[in-house]
């Protein structure tokens, strides 16, 4: 746009996002879920008002110690694809998350999943309950800690139908001696300090639990959660024979679906909407 300065005019020179016009999005619905042990956590729904009775539901979850907020998110646009599908999107702030005291922040140091794990399946369990989400529907998805998490539960947790692991941690011990991040903060110690806790909390000391068909995405200049965790995951699934395909992105870092090629975090979107609609149809579930 330009503007004249002595008139004031304004001229529109491009006509980005001009294939958007009259596109309307999803609002997301602010939630809370009282959990079991008293704590109360915040979310967001994205479904379409219009839809009646139980639907797919994909439970997204995010990375680090941010948080999920009542925005449009030009990010991850298959939300709202997925709802324009016939989908319900589950956001939720467990504990960890940014925004709700230093209390809340902190509750996951020295227990990763151990802590959260509740602050994300009780809430599936509510909205099963509201017959909002069908529970032989379910699917599970995360980036960074969020893909870590997504192993963990799918490593502790059978309810899932179909996981998307982004940027996935899965074995704490070989992460704290490859990674950029100090982790020894985070879980109490350096892993000869709590070889025992590491194990506990580690998705890939109990990989011998999972039947949840995987796929797992990741940037191969990721510094974060180097390849080397994907890599783990896939060949530990893949040798169980467990359905899971591993997609690497050439030059992509931890940002990748922030910073890396339109074209790629497009590729990011089109798979995790095509995998967790494959392994949620009544053809593909996985019989445990």
């Amino acid at each position: 746009m330009t503007v004249d300065l002595a008139t004031g005019t304004e001229t529109v020179r491009t006509q980005h996002g001009a294939n958007q016009a009259g596109v309307e999005l999803f609002a997301k619905q602010e939630r809370e879920f009282a959990i079991s042990d008293g704590t109360t956590v915040q979310g967001w729904l994205i479904r379409d008002p219009a839809a009646t009775g139980p639907q797919p539901l994909l439970l997204d979850i995010h990375g680090g110690h941010s948080a999920w907020n009542g925005t449009a998110d030009p990010v991850r646009l298959y939300h709202q694809e997925l709802a324009a599908r016939g989908w319900t999107v589950l956001l939720l702030n467990s504990r960890g998350s940014d925004g709700y005291g230093e209390q809340f922040y902190n509750a996951v140091r020295g227990a990763w999943g151990e802590a959260d794990a509740r602050d994300l399946l009780e809430p599936v369990d509510a909205l099963v309950a509201e017959q909002l989400a069908d529970p032989s529907r379910l699917a599970v998805a995360g980036y960074s800690y969020g893909g870590y998490l997504t192993c963990y539960l799918t490593s502790r947790d059978k309810r899932f139908a179909a996981a998307v692991a982004g940027a996935a941690i899965t074995d704490l011990t070989s992460f704290a001696g490859t990674t950029d991040f100090p982790v020894q903060a985070e879980l109490g110690g350096s892993p000869w300090e709590a070889r025992d806790r590491y194990a506990a909390m580690s998705p890939l000391s109990q990989v011998e639990q999972v039947h949840t068909p995987t796929l797992i995405l990741h940037g191969l200049a990721d510094l974060r959660c180097p390849v080397g965790q994907a890599e783990q995951w896939h060949a530990a699934l893949r040798a169980r024979g467990v359905p899971v395909r591993l997609v690497l992105y050439p030059g992509a870092s931890h940002s990748l679906m922030y910073h890396a090629a339109p074209s790629a975090r497009m590729d990011y979107s089109r798979r995790l909407m095509e995998w967790v609609a494959q392994y949620t149809s009544e053809a593909n579930r996985p019989r445990a």
